[in-house]
């Protein structure tokens, strides 16, 4: 195994604490009418229901990559694309752009998003870019409003893009010039931060807090609440808080926990937005409160799927994977909706996954749990207290497990993973010094989570999976980018890039998009056929 770069362990600690018509039903609804997202009359008629609270900017390149995780099911699937596994070795650099500076975790984290003739992308320093999408050149840019833990990046909707402000905020501004429309600028304590790549939907733009920020991480009193913005103005429609408890579980002065760092999943027939929640601090827990013995019980909504109403922000259920975590396991990344088919066996699913090395299917409507899979390596991970005076190596550990976004298509959940553990010499001290890792992409069928296949890789994937028609797209830290065909893993391409990834692809029409972070000099280059 590798040992990584000091610059990669500080990325994954980063992690670790870390045309409209059929184009319409794309952008509800998740991938090909008759494979992912149902019959093909009644995603006519979600169109019909929806498409007046879908922006128009994604309901008019819904084809395109629109949204953090390509459609509001965050299915990572584009079948409009040319890309496929006869055209991919056509790939030839067609721009760059360079970014000018980093931050503590890198150059870029974002998602960039493709809409039309233009691409949108926002670096870790809080500055955002708009470019021309066939030659790169710049139509506008922002100023840089600062460093960031990110991940950040933006979002379009109503003639507007809206993006991180730093990690204080959120602002929008206008699409067409970039001129300022307004800011989102709560109050935080210390160590709360805005980290997340928004989502608009039904004249709302959908963020969260998490206890972290470039001031401090997890201190005492910083909780997560997730947001509905007004789209207009900023103003708060509704927030929930993901700690369920007024006096953070006992003690307001050390404690701390959940919010999410990834954009939710919004299902607009039954009027919920999901979300993956972060996980509960302080963490290693301090020596005079072993195991968290300062935050009994579950210590929910940590390390959680929560389903909440669209308009009130109530919540509807909740999927705990991890109870009292010790371990800074997040089941942090954006659920993922699986539509009923003869695919999913009928069941429409929510599919969560996090630093737990675990992918879940839940139901939809009510969230009782219909399959865990485990993926990667797993070592000592069924502890509910670490001994004292002996070490343990845990896998998946703090840096490890499923770090970034899955993907869905035709019965198949695409799993990136990291095998990377932490040793603990007692249940206050971690070493993270000598760690190695390696990665790897799974498949697992839908109807059950049984493996089908995985593809073992040299590095962490730390930039999701992505579907393009008969492949899956990953990368990782070291710059590798791979595509495999879906149907059996098989390595079809590979592209090294000039620095490692920590942010994920991007597919629309003849490009690639490809976010280089750690590196020298930072980049997004764009690939075309």
């Amino acid at each position: 195994m590798r040992r990584p770069t000091q610059e990669l362990l500080r990325i994954g600690l980063w992690l670790a604490i870390a045309g409209c018509g059929d184009d319409a039903a794309d952008a509800v609804g998740g991938g090909r009418p008759d494979a992912a997202s149902g019959p093909a009359d009644a995603a006519s008629e979600r169109d019909a229901a929806h498409a007046e609270q879908i922006p128009p900017e994604i309901l008019a390149h819904a084809r395109d990559w629109p949204l953090p995780n390509f459609d509001y099911d965050n299915t990572r699937a584009t079948f409009a694309a040319a890309i496929d596994s006869t055209s991919i070795g056509g790939l030839r650099e067609a721009w760059r752009l360079s970014f000018e500076r980093s931050a503590p975790y890198g150059f870029v984290t974002a998602n960039p998003i493709v809409a039309g003739d233009r691409v949108y992308i926002q670096d870790m320093v809080s500055r955002v870019y708009v470019l021309d999408r066939e030659s790169g050149e710049l139509a506008w840019r922002s100023e840089e409003f600062g460093a960031t833990v990110g991940p950040n990046g933006v979002a379009l909707g109503w003639g507007k893009v809206f993006a991180g402000l730093a990690d204080t905020g959120i602002i929008a501004f206008d699409a067409a010039d970039g001129s300022e429309q307004w800011r989102f600028e709560p109050a935080l304590v210390q160590s709360e931060g805005i980290d997340i790549q928004p989502v608009a939907f039904g004249g709302m733009l959908f963020v969260s807090t998490v206890p972290a920020s470039l001031r401090g991480v997890y201190l005492a009193g910083s909780r997560g609440l997730l947001y509905a913005l007004d789209q207009r103005d900023g103003s708060v429609r509704w927030s929930f808080d993901t700690v369920d408890s007024s006096d953070l579980w006992g003690d307001p002065e050390r404690n701390s926990g959940g919010g999410a760092w990834y954009p939710p999943l919004i299902d607009p027939e039954r009027g919920l937005s999901y979300w993956g929640t972060g996980n509960p601090g302080p963490w290693p827990s301090p020596i005079d409160s072993p195991n968290g013995i300062d935050r009994p019980g579950p210590n929910l909504y940590t390390d959680s799927v929560v389903a909440l109403d669209l308009e009130s922000g109530g919540l509807a259920w909740y999927h705990q994977e991890h109870p009292h975590d010790l371990f800074d396991w997040d089941f942090q990344n954006a659920p993922m909706r699986v539509r009923p088919s003869t695919d999913s066996g009928g069941k429409d699913l929510v599919i969560g996954s996090g630093k737990t090395g675990t992918v879940v299917a839940l139901d939809a409507e009510s969230g009782s749990l219909i399959w865990r899979a485990k993926v990667g390596r797993h070592e000592n991970d069924d502890l509910d207290a670490l001994p004292e005076g002996v070490p343990l190596t845990i896998y998946p550990g703090a840096l490890g497990g499923v770090l970034t976004a899955t993907a869905y298509a035709d019965g198949v959940v695409y799993v990136p993973i990291v095998d990377m553990s932490t040793t603990y010499t007692g249940p206050s001290q971690l070493a993270l010094e000598g760690t190695t890792s390696t990665g790897a992409l799974a498949a697992l069928s839908v109807i059950d989570g049984s493996l089908l296949w995985s593809v073992e890789l040299p590095d962490p994937c730390y930039g999701a999976a992505t579907v393009v028609n008969d492949l899956v797209l990953t990368s990782t830290a070291e710059g590798l980018v791979v595509a495999l065909a879906r149907d059996d893993g098989e390595e079809v391409w590979r592209y090294q890039a000039p620095g490692g990834i920590n942010a994920p692809l991007a597919v629309a029409g003849d490009l690639l998009l490809v976010p280089v972070g750690v590196a020298e000099a930072g980049l997004l280059i764009a690939l075309r056929l």
